[in-house]
């Protein structure tokens, strides 16, 4: 593997041997032969990395774009990456499943594929995660923060930073009940009609009842247990709200700790694009039926056509996209 060499400098002095290191005349002419090194080290690894398919951005990919010959026509990197994954999935697959799976994990950045047949010439397959975007949403997510001024009091909430045991780091958000019930920490970060990934980990005061609650405004997305050990929740939702709140069920004096918690958006526009390469992938007159990703023992799908229009309900599939729907796993 290539690794990026950020200090040939202080590389080259640790490698002195004792008898010369501290003498100023030996580590000088040292630096000067290997201080020019840095800048030629940076300038190489900016020419692999920005040339490589999978983080090469802007010109560098309309450049790969000209060589396998698929245009841009007007798709933003993430959307033109894929297709150009796509195009050279077509260019060298024989139409077997294994070019599928292969294809498909690259299209996902998956590490696992879930492929199924179904009689006479129809398959599905579902990755491990689903699509999730770079970009955090949250402001202070890990807690690390001076203060609590990211986060916006709800229901009177008394807002900390406790040291006292946080789960990552050196701190975490405590949230205390002040006079109201369900106190809260809210932040508005949300695009209504945005599907999100929200993940992190959350402890109580005591084992009592009291749980801890999160909420899209005022749609509870996530219920947990009262545990005052640390525990991870993990959950994708559907925004239709702009504010995302850390809160609790309290109705008197008590307290909850959130730590290392994460936003981000699920890219599940990206499924028009992904279904129609690897249903173009395969051969023999098969047909891929479905395709979309395994989440706590729910599959998530897109079925039937590249143009379906997202997700319904979560618990009820015909509310929302013609050609989508969730599907119970076995």
């Amino acid at each position: 593997m290539v690794e990026h060499i950020l200090n040939h400098e202080d590389e080259a002095q640790a490698r002195l041997l004792s008898q010369f290191k501290g003498s100023p005349r030996i580590e000088g002419l040292l630096s000067s032969f290997v201080a020019g090194q840095q800048g030629l080290e940076d300038v190489l690894w900016a020419l692999y990395i920005e040339r490589q398919l999978d983080t090469a951005s802007g010109e560098q990919l309309d450049n790969l774009g000209t060589i396998v010959r698929e245009e841009r026509k007007g798709r933003n990197d993430v959307n033109y990456r894929i297709g150009l994954i796509g195009k050279i999935g077509r260019n060298i697959s024989k139409g077997t499943v294994n070019d599928l799976i292969t294809i498909f994990k690259l299209l996902m950045s998956a590490e696992i594929a879930y492929f199924e047949e179904y009689f006479p010439a129809e398959c599905a397959i579902y990755s491990d995660t689903p699509p999730i975007e770079a970009i955090e949403r949250l402001t202070d997510g890990n807690m690390e923060a001076v203060g609590t001024g990211a986060w916006t009091v709800v229901n009177d909430a008394t807002l900390t930073k406790s040291a006292a045991l946080p789960h990552g780091g050196t701190q975490a958000l405590r949230i205390a009940h002040n006079g109201i019930d369900n106190p809260g920490a809210s932040q508005n970060i949300l695009t209504v009609g945005q599907w999100y990934r929200i993940t992190g980990y959350v402890c109580m005061q005591d084992d009592l009842g009291n749980i801890p609650v999160i909420q899209n405004g005022a749609e509870t997305i996530w219920e947990g247990d009262p545990f005052t050990e640390w525990y991870e929740f993990d959950v994708i939702f559907l925004a239709t709200d702009s504010s995302l709140i850390l809160g609790s069920d309290f109705t008197a004096a008590n307290w909850l700790e959130y730590d290392d918690v994460s936003v981000r958006r699920v890219m599940v526009e990206l499924y028009d694009d992904v279904f129609e390469i690897c249903d173009s992938v395969l051969g023999g007159g098969i047909r891929l039926i479905v395709t979309g990703w395994y989440e706590d023992e729910r599959m998530f799908s897109f079925e039937g056509d590249p143009d379906g229009l997202g997700f319904g309900d979560l618990d009820d599939p015909r509310v929302g996209g013609k050609f989508a729907s969730i599907m119970g796993s076995t």
